[in-house]
């Protein structure tokens, strides 16, 4: 059974210790050493934020497994098409629409699973995604959107939301460079808007505190949870915050509740998305939009882990822990 999120630090101090973490978690870190015969090699001690990426891979393997179910792909398909006709109507109309196809192409993207839909499906997604209206009014969405939450300090908050979340498919489905030279300013401009991050973080905790209040209650704040973070993530804005709003989001990514909340939120998501084909496509949709923001904080916490630990290992390669016998040649006798 893979490990839960009761108790993290619990779980992290098992780690350290565990000899198959251990082999998985070096993998890529440093070139393979052999110890010399008759020693034995050292305990490694590995970040928190390796540790963190390793528990959640195992903890969501059975919403990983959950995902594999052909019917629960052709519902977010049948989402995504549903949506995809309505938003490239006109331009200027049904923009909300667009914004959920972006969403959707995004999330099947991040969680590789273009690959099982039919060569039909394909070829579909391949014409969304070139579609120069359906483009313009997700652009139109998210400049709505980064207008109103950009206006006041902690005023609609939950419009920056959506930006965010905007400016996350929009860089995921690589739709950037197909935009205007003029548009893609004003993107940059969103990103680099203090007070549309400042409201993006505010968000955050809004979202995080309700979402970890208790275990099984509000799991979809936890979902909202974790796509801001991931938004925040893939548009390199985490390190436009202050140290102190840093170190709040490095809680975020360790607090058993909101992480097992996002968990039953899932799988509940997965279960009434597969009931039938047709039926609950929003579920299937959900599912894949939430696990592959749940990719993104794995693979944001592998990636910065790996840094830390070849630097600690490296220092420690440098400093050896045990005391090393004089040459021979500078021993004297007495």
């Amino acid at each position: 059974m893979p490990p839960s999120f009761e108790d993290i630090d619990s779980k992290v101090e098992k780690a350290q210790g565990d000899k198959a973490r251990f082999l998985k978690s070096k993998e890529g870190l440093l070139p393979h050493f052999e110890f010399p015969s008759g020693e034995t090699q050292e305990e490694k001690h590995y970040s928190k934020e390796t540790l963190l990426a390793d528990i959640m891979e195992e903890r969501f393997e059975g919403a990983k497994e959950k995902m594999q179910n052909p019917i629960l792909l052709e519902n977010a398909y049948q989402y995504l098409r549903d949506y995809a006709t309505q938003g490239s109507a006109r331009k200027g109309e049904n923009i909300v629409n667009a914004f959920w196809v972006f969403q959707a192409l995004s999330s099947l993207i991040t969680t590789h699973s273009l690959s099982r839909l039919s060569s039909k499906q394909q070829n579909n997604i391949n014409s969304y995604l070139e579609n120069p209206i359906l483009l313009e009014n997700a652009y139109i969405d998210l400049q709505d959107n980064a207008t109103r939450g950009s206006q006041k300090e902690g005023k609609n908050t939950s419009g920056v939301f959506w930006a965010f979340r905007s400016l996350f498919a929009l860089i995921t489905t690589h739709s950037l460079s197909r935009l205007s030279p003029e548009q893609q300013n004003n993107i940059n401009s969103y990103l680099e808007n203090p007070i549309l991050l400042e409201n993006a973080y505010r968000y955050v905790q809004y979202c995080v505190a309700l979402g970890s209040q208790k275990q099984g209650n509000d799991t979809s704040y936890a979902y909202s949870a974790f796509k801001t973070l991931s938004s925040l993530i893939t548009t390199h804005s985490l390190s436009r915050l202050s140290p102190e709003q840093q170190n709040n989001f490095n809680s975020y990514f360790e607090n058993p509740i909101l992480l097992e909340n996002a968990y039953r939120y899932i799988q509940g998501s997965a279960t009434q998305g597969s009931e039938k084909e047709g039926k609950n496509t929003g579920n299937a949709y959900l599912t894949f939009d939430l696990f592959s923001s749940l990719i993104i904080v794995k693979d944001y916490l592998r990636e910065k882990g790996k840094k830390i630990d070849d630097e600690n290992f490296a220092k420690e390669a440098l400093t050896p822990t045990k005391n090393i016998p004089p040459r021979p040649e500078m021993r004297t006798n007495h």
